[in-house]
């Protein structure tokens, strides 16, 4: 064999050698590394304007409803739009006093915890497993931890109380369906995690994020940019390692201080890659009363239905 040949095919082969092995080793060291999720954010929407649920870039609807038999015709009127739409449902429900609790915060979640309720969770379980055919996100006792608050009745300082109460919940549920993906959902501040009732009892964990440039200029004297918001919820529950759902993402205040909070959303396969566990964006569309009345405007979260389609 001619001896430039022979060195050509040696060069040849040990170049396959290296680059083999290059591979083999690379694959070794990373075979347990799991590839990023190149699934792009899905968009649901809670709004009054039932008609925007319609549009072609809305993944899922939101609908707010409470438990109880007073609120039966409702929940089961909201179950047969969902289905009758086809899309995807969430249901914020609502755990508000039914028997003799009024405002007391302890004994409600008492009740829950030891039984009380159970008939009425499996009521509404039960007729969300015969009126819907796929999968059902049920968000239950949301933003618990804003026990400085006469908000909810359910958000108490106990957070262990809140724990046992909402693992019943889950557990009568499960008994009569297995249609429902749990959302449990803090608003994302502080201390939230205290309130986190295991692995087991959670699907997906929801966050409440919103814009709201006269409150936060009446609080910290600055407005907080799109980022500063996000990461710091984000952070917060992302610590848990569960998908994560925007489940209320509103944003007030000018029309150039909403484009501010608009204008991330049109390229959402950026923000999946700033924030890998966010899995959907579930936009508030609605007004709401001020949260320092009579000193600051009511925020309007209201989005038109020319943006909507943009996103």
């Amino acid at each position: 064999m001619n001896p430039q040949y022979k060195k050509q095919i040696l060069i040849i082969v040990s170049a396959v050698f290296i680059l083999t092995n290059g591979l083999i080793a690379y694959f070794v060291i990373n075979k347990n590394v799991k590839p990023q999720s190149t699934e792009s954010i899905k968009l649901g929407l809670f709004s009054k304007n039932e008609d925007q649920y319609l549009l072609n870039n809305i993944d899922r609807i939101h609908y707010f409803s409470v438990w109880g038999k007073e609120f039966d015709d409702r929940n089961n009127t909201i179950l047969s739009r969902i289905e009758a739409i086809g899309k995807p449902g969430i249901v914020t429900l609502e755990p508000w006093p039914q028997f003799e609790e009024n405002n007391d915060r302890k004994l409600l979640l008492t009740n829950i915890k030891d039984g009380k309720y159970n008939q009425i969770i499996k009521d509404f379980c039960s007729l969300a497993d015969s009126k819907i055919k796929d999968k059902l996100y049920l968000r239950v006792g949301h933003e618990m931890e804003l026990n400085n608050t006469s908000r909810y009745p359910w958000s108490f300082n106990e957070p262990e109380l809140f724990i046992f109460a909402y693992r019943n919940y889950v557990d009568q549920c499960k008994s009569v369906t297995s249609k429902v993906i749990y959302v449990w959902s803090p608003a994302g501040n502080d201390k939230q995690e205290l309130y986190y009732p295991g692995d087991n009892y959670v699907d997906i964990v929801g966050m409440s994020w919103y814009s709201y440039p006269a409150y936060e200029w009446f609080t910290y004297k600055k407005i907080l940019p799109f980022d500063e918001i996000m990461k710091d919820k984000y952070n917060r529950v992302s610590r848990f390692n569960k998908p994560i759902m925007a489940a209320e993402f509103g944003f007030a205040g000018t029309p150039d201080q909403k484009l501010t909070i608009f204008n991330p959303l049109l390229n959402r396969g950026d923000l999946k890659k700033k924030y890998p566990l966010l899995e959907s964006i579930v936009l508030f569309s609605d007004k709401t009363e001020s949260w320092v009345p009579n000193i600051i405007e009511p925020p309007d979260w209201t989005i038109t239905e020319e943006k909507l389609k943009q996103i």
